[in-house]
């Protein structure tokens, strides 16, 4: 298969996919990446395109049988892998149909102009073959085609250079300086003659082409040994051509089939040709398909699943660096894969692909947060009520807790942060907060022995409250009237009661509780606090005395 010749667009104009394709994996130029080249040759019929080639690169392009008379021997577009070349670049070696041959009738001019743009679009050197005495002739030193292609080049301008090299055939005596002069001048002359957009106006023919002088070849038939030597000389110069090309390939080597049956499709149809477009959608294309096929594979990936599912029970120790490091083997997998395409093109997909499996893993990342705020609140209650059971401060005892909850969901949250993700955990870590400060009233509430069942003046709670009023009392209290007495003494609690509401408010701003005031509840009305003042006045008044006190009570 390597050193067949396979037919790439027929002769009606019918490109041949399958053909290419068997011949890509054959020759390995499916393998190559953007190191490839291709080296085409055009011009008039029967000037000996293919047995030129056959001699620089030993292919087997069908030659023409002089013997049966001069008439068309290529059809369509055909191409070969030369035995000649070096491995790398990775060349392959075009023959195009030749020009002005009757065969075609009055379609001849339509193929070989779309023909030779196809060749210029996807070439990298261009020989353009032709009889030493057609030189300065319009027709021989198709002169016409050239117009045709250089007019179609200005309009899909590329910053990728073409070379283009003549290659005179049957050397005749005028010295090949003049003849390399006239090449020039006329190619010069076709280039400025030709419609040029206004966005390219003056533009220099060496933007767009680097022409290479004449190279003369003797009559094969009367000295085949100096044909040979020149031969020898043009395939030198080709091979340090290839070597040192000018830009990069239009896209990776395969994709070649795909982006040549593309542009001969566009040709065809007589659409503008826009190279650089050209380069880009076929970019845009595997680009996408690459990533839609990495990110069906991550997406099935057993390892990423069974993270999925124990997600649901609990937090996962390095969840984040896990699911990071799965991402990353499919990252560079991509990589390596679109390297050889469009830059642009291939760095938008990436992060569509980033995009996409970020969105698969994101539910069960939240999974995870939700996981590690229970844990961290769950840790903050128990040891609250460990610190208050041991008999520490509770406003120590809740900063010391909270600040230990939080800092063990921080941690958490950062051990399971995906390192491609810039996710934000700062509802969660509210909540946290917010779920805390809520902890903080029942806890307080527990701690001084005040809920909406109970008050803090009740007969017992009074009594220990107030037990060093009696110690203070004053030998004058002992003599003074039961009726003063007692309502001096209701006066002072009540009073006193006020003041523990006021304190007990401020203790609560104090430790950071969200309501304030704080509300004493009194169950059972005013009467608990009036039976409650009563029992102790009595008590006190008794002590007092040493014997109670008869007196009828008002």
């Amino acid at each position: 298969m390597e050193n067949r010749t396979v037919q790439m667009i027929d002769g009606d104009g019918k490109f041949n996919p399958a053909e290419v394709e068997q011949f890509m994996q054959a020759t390995g130029l499916s393998n190559c990446g953007n190191s490839y080249v291709v080296v085409s040759i055009m011009g008039p019929q029967s000037s000996g395109k293919s047995t030129l080639l056959n001699h620089l690169f030993q292919t087997k392009f069908r030659e023409m049988d002089a013997f049966n008379g001069r008439g068309q021997t290529t059809h369509g577009v055909w191409v070969a892998k030369p035995k000649c070349a070096a491995e790398k670049p990775f060349m392959v070696a075009m023959d195009i149909e030749g020009a002005d041959g009757g065969e075609r009738g009055p379609d001849d001019t339509a193929f070989e102009k779309q023909s030779a743009l196809f060749a210029l679009a996807i070439s990298d050197i261009v020989m353009i073959n032709m009889w030493c005495h057609d030189v300065g002739r319009e027709q021989g030193a198709c002169k016409p085609l050239l117009r045709t292609v250089f007019e179609v080049m200005k309009r899909i301008f590329s910053a990728r250079k073409i070379t283009l090299l003549f290659v005179l055939r049957d050397r005749t005596k005028t010295p090949l300086e003049h003849l390399d002069q006239i090449l020039r001048k006329d190619t010069e002359q076709i280039w400025k003659s030709v419609c040029q957009p206004t966005i390219h106006v003056n533009t220099p023919l060496s933007e767009y082409f680097n022409v290479r002088g004449g190279h003369c070849f003797t009559k094969l038939e009367l000295q085949e040994e100096l044909f040979k030597e020149q031969v020898a000389q043009l395939r030198q110069l080709l091979l340090n051509r290839t070597k040192h090309r000018d830009g990069e390939a239009i896209v990776p080597a395969s994709e070649f089939c795909f982006s040549a049956q593309r542009i001969w499709e566009e040709i065809k149809d007589n659409k503008d040709l826009n190279l650089p477009s050209h380069k880009v959608l076929v970019a845009t294309v595997h680009c996408e398909e690459i990533a839609n096929q990495k990110l069906q594979q991550l997406q099935s990936d057993k390892h990423l699943l069974a993270l999925q599912r124990d997600s649901q029970s609990g937090s996962i120790s390095g969840f984040g660096s896990k699911l990071s490091s799965i991402l990353d083997n499919y990252l560079s997998e991509y990589d390596k894969e679109v390297l050889n395409f469009d830059e642009g093109v291939r760095t938008e997909k990436r992060k569509q692909l980033i995009s996409k499996a970020l969105d698969f893993m994101h539910p069960a990342y939240l999974k995870l947060l939700n996981h590690l705020h229970s844990e961290a609140f769950e840790s903050f209650k128990h040891q609250l009520e460990e610190m208050l059971n041991r008999g520490e401060g509770f406003s120590a005892s809740v900063k010391s807790c909270s600040i230990s909850a939080m800092s063990k969901f921080d941690k958490g949250s950062a051990d399971a942060a995906i390192r491609q993700a810039n996710w934000d955990t700062s509802d969660i870590r509210e909540k946290l907060c917010n779920d805390i400060s809520n902890e903080k009233l029942p806890q307080w509430k527990d701690f001084y022995k005040i809920s909406p069942e109970d008050t803090l003046i009740t007969p017992l709670g009074c009594r220990a409250l107030w037990r060093g009023f009696k110690e203070g009392i004053d030998e004058r209290f002992q003599e003074a009237k039961w009726v003063k007495f007692k309502n001096g003494a209701k006066k002072f609690l009540v009073g006193t009661f006020n003041v523990a509401q006021i304190t007990l408010s401020a203790a609560a701003t104090l430790n950071g509780l969200p309501i304030q005031p704080i509300p004493i509840p009194l169950p059972r009305g005013t009467q608990a606090l009036q039976t409650a003042i009563d029992e102790v006045v009595e008590d006190i008044a008794a002590d007092a005395s040493g014997e109670g006190f008869s007196e009828e009570k008002d």
